[in-house]
């Protein structure tokens, strides 16, 4: 289908250390009964779609696709159809008991079922694993559906939500509405932190902390600032506990998003920001690398490598690996 297998992994395999964050996933009430899923911080009640290779899908999170009269006779929860609304096949059916949850290796929620349309040439149920993966900024209703090469039988079907992101008790500053440093696991980090991306642009930053020493971006409470030389550029990212969204990711990393930046252009819309800690016993105090998204100029996302983000008694001989491997890719 048309996210590949590549692809999908590159949602699924990040390098980080795990974290089961959707211990309480329920749907409705109970495991075992109908309605909409839900997650540890909220409820996806609405329909779910997806287009993959000249086939459409359309779902209903622990529920029945009411709204598809072809599926609904089967209790459908996942329907396929071709170009043009032609229906093809039931994928899921949503019955009491029928799907099975789990935790991945990444502590991402997997719900599956075996109990679709009867699958050629091997006279057998479709199968269907839904994995349920953080993304603070994901639209609601958009999910990705692919196919292993292998098994024409079988849909992966990844849903990107806030939701599935865990709750996180970072401080900045004494309490989380004042002005200061990030603590994390009782460790404050203090310094002002910079990068340079290919292009040559320098980006400063101070973390959970506005940028006195720059006059320009302190002007506007500015927490990263971008410059061309010693030329001011943009305010990433204000330095404003309001707008400040917590959460741990899909991978058991802290972070933080800002959605106050200065406009950007064509649309003329705020600039928005991530910025993620990883662990890295090696890292060095005040550097941090930034990249655009793909696709979007106006979303940046900040990676701090950090020895302070190392939980406490979690640092594992992988960790140490991982870290030496990055360091020496860098």
């Amino acid at each position: 289908m048309a996210v590949t297998a590549s692809v999908l992994c590159a949602l699924l395999c990040a390098i980080a250390a795990p974290a089961a964050v959707l211990a309480s996933t329920t749907c409705g009430p109970k495991y075992d009964t109908f309605g909409p899923l839900t997650l540890p911080t909220g409820s996806l009640s609405s329909y779910y779609s997806a287009e993959a290779e000249g086939y459409s899908y359309v779902m209903n999170i622990c529920g029945i696709m009411a709204g598809e009269s072809d599926c609904l006779v089967r209790n459908g929860m996942v329907c396929e159809y071709m170009s043009g609304n032609s229906y093809v096949a039931m994928i899921a059916e949503w019955v009491p008991g029928a799907g099975t949850w789990s935790t991945n290796s990444y502590g991402q929620a997997t719900l599956s079922f075996s109990n679709g349309d009867i699958c050629y040439p091997t006279p057998s149920p479709r199968t269907a694993n839904m994995t349920f993966i953080c993304d603070p900024f994901a639209p609601a209703g958009a999910v990705s559906v692919s196919q292993p090469p292998t098994d024409p039988c079988h849909y992966d079907i990844v849903v990107p939500t806030k939701y599935a992101c865990g709750d996180i008790n970072q401080v900045c500053g004494a309490t989380a509405n004042t002005f200061g440093n990030l603590t994390i696991y009782g460790t404050t980090l203090a310094a002002y932190y910079s990068a340079t991306d290919a292009a040559g642009n320098t980006y400063y930053s101070n973390i959970c902390g506005v940028m006195n020493g720059e006059s320009k971006c302190a002007a506007k409470n500015g927490m990263v600032c971008m410059y061309d030389n010693t030329y001011f550029v943009a305010m990433l990212a204000a330095w404003d506990p309001s707008n400040a969204v917590w959460y741990t990711n899909s991978y058991g990393q802290p972070a933080v998003n800002f959605t106050n930046g200065d406009a950007c252009w064509p649309n003329n819309l705020p600039r928005r920001l991530s910025m993620t800690f990883v662990c890295d016993p090696y890292g060095t105090v005040g550097q941090f690398t930034i990249s655009q998204e793909a696709g979007n100029a106006c979303n940046y996302d900040v990676v701090v490598p950090t020895k302070d983000a190392c939980e406490p008694g979690k640092v594992t001989e992988s960790t140490l690996i991982e870290a030496f491997r990055s360091r020496r890719l860098a």
